[in-house]
Order: structure tokens, then C-alpha cells, then sequence
């Protein structure tokens, strides 16, 4: 609806008064008729003027406005998107890093072999200690088979063990003389349980050790179910991916989603717990994973097969 200023009512409203005589009177000279519609024509210009240049304001306003509305809307969106870093993550991710730096968990439960401090092989890797956070607390390595003194698991700090360029040999200062030696962890307690706080020397552990506050172990994240924001199932967590002392990626079978292959995600701390039970709890939902390409292990460069 055009609006009219108190000035283009006035004009109007002149304009009117001027016009009513000339459409009442039935004669008079063709001089003051052409006079009169003159002046009409003029009054009627000036309003038209007025009129066009009133809605053309109101035409450019209401694009302005419309403009600014949806430049408001995008921003909105874009705010949206990168309020909580998810779809932020997702955009500037990438397996490059992985492929050069990372090693796999899953490749070394197949293939590490674990050495003694004279290279001599005396176990595999049968499990890996994280923090919640993601970094990398020790291993437990299985060594009794080797020595011939039973079944023993040896739980043996980050900081103790030497890996090389690639994940095929774990040597530990642990030999058969001093295994021994080490109290067994959670013996005197008798709940065979390691926290984080606990996790800073060699130790013999339960093969069923339990992980405690502020850890968990590799087993207790690989072969949980993935679940997606909004609630979805999204397979299952086939590995983990380790870059720099901290776990950098979790890899998911997306298969009984419908999506052949494997994907990796970023870690996300405080996803994954033994309190939790079987689940790791995804930060995406099914439009930001469709952006991920699957990750091939065969241009893993630490990968040993």
C-alpha cells in the first residue's frame, strides 16, 4: 500500500479543490477550459511525480530491507554451521596427516612384535591404555608365552616404549629377569582396575585388567557401535588412528549404514567411556558425513602388513 507524506496530502488535496470547478462548470471560455486543464494537468503531473517517487521509495526500502534480511539470514546460517566447529571440522578435514603420521591400533594388535631391551622378541601388543583425552597412556604387552612362565600381561608406560618408523617392532625395558619383579597391579586391592593416576610404571596386569577414572582401554572403543547426532546407528568403530602420542581419528564401518568402506572421523573428547557401555556418540549428523570420502589404508605409510 503507497504511503503519502503530509506534503503529498496537502498537494492532493489542492490538487482536488482546483480540479472540482472545472468538472461543474458546463461553459466558459475555450481559453479558461484550457487554462483550467492546465492547471489540472499540472496538479495531476505533480501528485503522479510525487506518487512515483513515494513508491519508488517504498519499492527500494522494501528490497533494502529484503537485502539486508536475507544477508542476515545467511550470516545466520553460516554462524549456524560454525557455532560448534562440527561442520567446520568436517570442511577442513583431511587423511593427508593420517596417511603420513598416523599408525593404525587395530595393524598393531595384528603385527607389533615387542622387544626386550637386547631386541630379542618377547611379545605382542595386546592392548593400548588411553586417557579420555585421547593420549596415549601405555600398552600391555603379553609376554609369559615367550619365557615359558605362563601367560603374563606387563602394562608398560607411553614414555617406556620405543616404537620406529613404523609400528612393526614396540621395544620395552622389560626382561625376563625382572618381570619377576613387578608388583601385579590391582593385586593388593584384588579389582584388577588402573586409573590414570596409577598408569606411571611397569607393572604386571590382570589380562582382564579393567580401566578406571579418566582412561579406557583400545577394547573398549574398538567394536562399539557409532552413533550419529540425531541418534542413528552408524555402524560400528573398527580402529584407531594415532598421530603424535594421541589418538587423532576414529575410524567407523559404515557398511550396515548403507556406505561401503570405512571413514574416519575426528576424535572427539569424551565420547567414549567404559561407563558408557558399547557406544560412541558422534558429534555429526547424516548431512555433514555424507562430505567424507572413504579412507584407504593402503596409503597409510606406518602400516605394516
Amino acid at each position: 500500500m503507497t504511503r503519502f507524506t503530509s506534503a503529498a496530502r496537502t498537494a492532493t488535496a489542492i490538487t482536488l479543490v482546483a480540479a472540482l470547478p472545472a468538472f461543474a462548470q458546463d461553459t466558459g471560455t475555450q481559453d479558461t477550459g484550457n487554462q483550467d486543464t492546465g492547471t489540472q494537468g499540472s496538479d495531476n503531473q505533480q501528485t503522479d511525480d510525487q506518487q512515483t517517487g513515494n513508491q519508488e521509495m517504498q519499492n527500494q526500502g522494501s528490497q533494502d530491507q529484503a537485502s539486508d534480511g536475507q544477508a542476515s539470514e545467511t550470516q545466520g546460517t553460516e554462524d549456524q554451521q560454525t557455532g560448534d566447529g562440527s561442520v567446520q571440522v568436517l570442511a577442513n578435514w583431511s587423511y593427508a596427516p593420517l596417511y603420513e603420521e598416523g599408525w593404525s591400533v587395530e595393524n598393531m594388535f595384528n603385527v607389533t612384535d615387542v622387544t626386550d631391551a637386547t631386541g630379542e622378541t618377547i611379545g605382542d601388543v595386546e592392548n593400548v591404555i588411553f586417557s579420555n583425552t585421547g593420549e596415549v597412556v601405555g600398552i600391555i604387552a603379553q609376554v609369559g608365552g615367550f619365557w615359558d612362565i605362563g601367560d603374563t600381561h606387563v602394562f608398560v608406560p607411553w614414555e617406556d616404549v620405543s616404537i620406529g618408523n613404523d609400528i612393526s617392532l614396540a621395544q620395552v625395558p622389560v626382561t625376563e629377569d625382572e618381570v619377576d619383579n613387578f608388583d601385579v597391579f590391582g593385586a593388593a586391592e584384588g579389582d584388577g582396575m588402573i586409573a590414570e593416576g596409577d598408569a606411571s610404571g611397569t607393572n604386571v596386569v590382570d589380562d582382564d585388567l579393567v580401566a578406571g577414572q579418566g582412561i579406557f582401554k583400545a577394547t573398549d572403543l574398538i567394536g562399539d557401535y557409532a552413533y550419529l547426532a540425531d541418534g542413528v546407528r552408524y555402524g560400528y568403530v573398527a580402529d584407531i588412528i594415532v598421530q603424535d602420542g594421541a589418538i587423532t581419528a576414529v575410524v567407523s564401518d559404515a557398511a550396515s549404514y548403507g556406505r561401503s568402506g570405512y571413514y574416519a572421523y575426528p576424535y572427539e573428547d569424551g565420547r567414549v567411556s567404559p561407563l558408557m557401555g558399547a557406544r560412541y556418540q558422534m558429534p555429526y549428523d547424516q548431512a555433514q558425513i555424507d562430505t567424507i570420502e572413504n579412507f584407504d589404508y593402503t596409503q597409510l605409510q606406518s602400516r605394516v602388513d
